[in-house]
């Protein structure tokens, strides 16, 4: 992949494994400490607590362990343990996790939810540094799975020693033993816990990781196989099951992000492979950033420039009638500034006409109206900055001639009225339309129209957005 599309990818996956940062981890906090109040005893509200903490604090464990005395629950211990591996303390996070996967649950000797969890931060902090010629994954992360099929765990684990010949054995061993385990386990006892996968799709993962290292095709077959249908409703949901029905769905969700970065990882995956598995993926779940970024990265490096167009456009449902292009509003934005960013790494191929057009399908979702959750403040400044880059393209290209300039201005300039109509109370939206206003002057050799910018001040000021200087004297 492109050195920046790279540094993209690995920047989407540790900020999806973050909690909120800042002010959204305080407010975080705060909301969790009132839901303790009346349910002191629920381990998803020490969970968001724990996290939140992390965030805070940045990376000082004294609060998040205080939090623990709310509950017992290993898998809360499990949270406090990836808080301490971001912050760097990974030793202390191995002993943790190694206290936790020795403790015994059903059908299995180890705590497979937390061995697989525990595997995971070991495969993706020793990717790229494969010192075995027998195996490329990381000396750690195989001892963890061969360790989880033998059922015991011993102090050579946490070892980085270079795996030696006998690695080929121990994996096909590993393979059968935990093959062997799987009607045994759970598929619901992940308790919600985001970072954390239920028993049976915990195993499921481990085997595809060890099948993944010789045979990537043979992995993703057999997690088809383990995994039902996206499709179709293949996990019955009753009366008294509908919370293990859902946490079912998010686990086996879970579960295909990692199998896709398995396949990413791996040398003797086809980028056809690849393809397939991130779309199947993105059916479980369409609003993983990381996965949407992944299928545009992996279609830029084989030159689909088309086939890139048509799937990012079936991600955000722009072609689906507007009841179903509705309902994925959470995460438009998202998809929307990844498709972006795509098409502009497209270079000669790159098309604005096309991106303007996603805008405006995007924008006018609703008819405009500022109801629309497509029309907020990030789409009309990524519509701006798509025609500050279609002015700068033109000029690069041949000289910007005012003609050209003149009609960019005036389109930025409509779009800058959209957008303040739209969203009244984004002060960023105010402060493009004067640069919108000033813009329109390029190219032409008439000064701009100052009783115009002077109006654009007032409307702001009777929106009660605070300027702390002179736009006129800024702009002259």
């Amino acid at each position: 992949l492109p050195t920046e599309w790279r540094e993209r990818l690995s920047l989407e996956r540790r900020e999806g494994s973050r909690a909120a940062c800042g002010r959204q981890a305080l407010f975080a906090a705060r909301s969790a400490l009132h839901g303790l109040l009346a349910w002191p005893r629920d381990s998803k509200l020490c969970e968001v607590l724990v996290e939140a903490l992390w965030a805070h604090d940045r990376g000082d464990p004294k609060l998040p362990r205080v939090a623990l005395q709310a509950s017992d629950d290993p898998r809360l211990f499990c949270t406090y343990a990836h808080g301490l591996w971001v912050a760097g303390h990974h030793d202390s996070a191995r002993t943790v996790l190694h206290k936790l996967c020795m403790a015994p649950t059903a059908g299995c000797t180890l705590d497979a939810r937390i061995a697989v969890n525990w595997w995971l931060l070991e495969f993706r902090a020793g990717a790229g540094c494969i010192s075995s010629p027998y195996i490329r994954m990381p000396p750690r992360a195989f001892r963890i799975l061969h360790g989880l099929a033998m059922g015991t765990l011993n102090e050579n684990t946490g070892s980085d020693q270079t795996l030696g010949p006998e690695t080929g054995t121990q994996r096909l061993q590993a393979i059968s033993r935990l093959s062997a385990l799987l009607p045994q386990q759970s598929r619901s006892d992940g308790g919600g816990f985001r970072r954390l996968l239920s028993s049976y799709q915990a195993v499921v993962v481990a085997v595809c990781a060890l099948v993944a290292e010789a045979f990537p095709q043979r992995a993703w077959d057999f997690f088809t196989r383990e995994a039902p249908s996206s499709d179709t409703r293949a996990i019955e949901a009753k009366d008294a099951g509908v919370r293990a029905h859902d946490e079912e769905i998010r686990c086996w969700a879970m579960a295909a992000v990692i199998i896709v970065e398995l396949l990413a990882a791996s040398r003797r995956a086809p980028p056809r492979l690849l393809r397939i598995a991130t779309a199947a993926a993105l059916e479980r779940d369409p609003s993983n950033s990381w996965l949407i970024r992944m299928l545009a990265a992996t279609q830029l490096c084989c030159g689909t420039v088309a086939s890139m167009r048509r799937n990012l456009d079936h991600v955000m449902m722009l072609h689906q009638p507007q009841s179903l292009f509705d309902s994925r509003r959470r995460w438009i934005v998202g998809a929307l500034r990844i498709a972006i960013e795509a098409e502009l790494a497209c270079g000669e191929k790159c098309s604005f006409e096309r991106l303007i057009h996603l805008l405006e399908r995007v924008a006018e979702s609703n008819g405009g109206s500022g109801s629309s959750p497509f029309t907020g403040v990030a789409v009309w400044r990524m519509y701006h900055a798509v025609l500050l880059l279609q002015a700068q393209s033109q000029f690069v290209a041949d000289g910007a001639t005012s003609h050209r300039l003149l009609k960019n201005g005036e389109a930025r300039w409509r779009v800058a009225v959209r957008a303040v109509h739209c969203c009244p109370l984004a002060k960023t939206l105010w402060l493009l339309q004067l640069a919108a206003w000033e813009a329109q002057a390029d190219g032409t050799e008439t000064a701009p129209d100052e009783d115009q910018a002077l109006d654009l001040v007032e409307a702001m000021e009777a929106h009660k957005v605070r300027l702390l200087s002179d736009p006129l004297e800024a702009i002259a």
